[in-house]
């Protein structure tokens, strides 16, 4: 390593911690790599992400960094887990080749002692000493076989309980890999595939430069955070973010996509559905969640109500899938600069007026 390498290094070291201590974050190796990567260039797609929540002045919550982190930098649990189990299935099958080779070969004996016996019984035809003899050889030579086989077996069944078990770690890693663990809803890896998607069939039979077909997309995040965090701390952070994940999924329909964003925050794909429709159903959500009482752990008496804001966007002609979400997050955060509580679409006027 070059002189200008050693310093590139210090420097990109150097501004990372600065921006750790900045956010107040703490220093764990995880937070550290994400600013290291992020200053160096080298992802851009981390740095769109990142630049953007700078833009509309998201606090770089704990939260929010980890999911930065498993959505740019971690290791895929879905690939991982294929990996491992790749690597047991291989030794299984392995452990198989060796005892089935030697069953082979006896079979193959087997074949040979049968033919031996036979030849031995073609006339003139054997004493009966001879005959008991040839017998006892067949009988043995089977048992043998038999044996074998049996011990083959046991092996095959055992091998096929563990890929049985493989099968299930591999579904299991396929759905924890594509559900929000807290909420329940789809994560944003889902959401990114199925925006995509979306965009492209609602594009596909527009000509160039005319309305797609309807196509919408919700923001929502949790307002009052910190007024929840002083009522029990994260867990009841936790648990609103629970309650708001059930109430959008009793207002959105089957077709429709709600997964869970990053941090406190959720979003909605609302395939065929207009902006003034979408507009109707975040005002749906946000009333229902008003309605929702929250209840420290502990208690039995409510202690606060939900509220969430909500930012709504349509699609418009040749738009992009980030740039279809970045201007739901931008109503998103005139709705909470407004007071929170909310919905506001795109154009940054109440979605209702």
């Amino acid at each position: 390593m070059n002189t200008d390498q050693s310093e590139r290094i210090a420097e990109l070291a150097d501004r990372a911690f600065d921006r750790l201590a900045r956010e107040r974050l703490a220093p764990t190796p995880q937070n550290y790599f994400l600013w290291f990567t992020y200053y160096s260039g080298c992802m851009p797609d981390l740095n769109r992400a990142i630049d953007l929540m700078q833009q509309l002045g998201q606090a770089f919550t704990p939260q929010r960094v980890d999911d930065l982190c498993r959505r740019f930098l971690g290791l895929d649990g879905e690939a991982h887990t294929v990996r491992r189990t790749g690597e047991r299935t291989r030794s299984l099958l392995d452990g198989l080749v060796d005892p089935l080779g030697t069953s082979l070969q006896m079979t193959r004996g087997y074949g040979d002692t049968l033919a031996v016996i036979d030849h031995r019984l073609a006339p003139p035809p054997p004493s009966p000493g001879e005959l008991r003899a040839l017998i006892g050889e067949t009988i043995a030579a089977t048992e043998g076989v038999v044996a074998e086989w049996l011990a083959v077996r046991a092996r095959l069944d055992t091998a096929l309980r563990d890929l049985s078990e493989i099968a299930r770690e591999i579904e299991v890693a396929r759905r924890e890999a594509r559900v929000d663990e807290l909420t329940g809803l789809a994560n944003r890896r889902v959401f990114d595939e199925r925006i995509g998607v979306a965009v492209h069939a609602a594009s596909a039979g527009a000509p160039a430069g005319d309305r797609p077909a309807p196509l919408s997309v919700l923001v929502l995040a949790l307002d009052g955070l910190d007024r929840l965090d002083g009522l029990d701390g994260r867990p009841t952070a936790d648990h609103a973010l629970r309650l708001v994940g059930r109430v959008v999924l009793r207002n959105v329909k089957k077709r429709d996509q709600p997964a869970r964003f990053s941090g406190y925050e959720l979003a909605v794909l609302l395939p065929q559905t207009s902006l003034p429709d979408a507009a109707t159903v975040a005002e749906q959500i946000r009333q229902d969640a008003a309605a929702q009482k929250i209840i420290a752990r502990g208690s039995a008496t409510p202690v606060s109500r939900l509220e969430v804001s909500i930012g709504v966007a349509g699609l418009a002609p040749g738009e992009a899938p980030s740039d279809l979400v970045r201007r739901a997050l931008a109503a998103l955060a005139r709705a909470q600069a407004a007071g929170g509580n909310r919905v506001y679409r795109a154009l940054g006027r109440p979605a209702l007026d």
